[in-house]
């Protein structure tokens, strides 16, 4: 089954929220279910972006583990932590290293 994307739920609800409110047919009683149907679809969408994980994050923490084992890096005297080999100062104390 396919993931709906966060974002595609806060379109619909806003579409469905706004389209009863103020539609042509906005005076209708029957119209406020679906008003708040689309409240409940901006809220799903809400949750859904505040908890779905970020692709961001995985890519930079491997990008770092290929980089640390390859040979091609400089261990920091002060606090033993791996930083590139362009890297003036060490990424996690600041220390200086050329």
């Amino acid at each position: 089954m396919a993931k709906i994307h966060w974002f595609f739920y806060l379109v619909v609800g806003i579409v469905i929220a706004g389209y009863s409110k103020f539609g042509p047919m906005a005076g209708e009683p029957f119209l406020n279910v679906f008003f708040y149907i689309g409240v409940v679809f901006i809220f799903w969408g809400i949750v859904k972006m505040i908890f779905s994980p970020s692709g961001r994050r995985d890519k930079v923490m491997k990008y770092k583990e290929e980089k640390s084992k390859g040979s091609g890096n400089v261990v920091c005297p002060k606090c033993k932590s791996n930083n590139f080999t362009y890297s003036r100062y060490c990424h996690i104390c600041a220390y200086r290293l050329h």
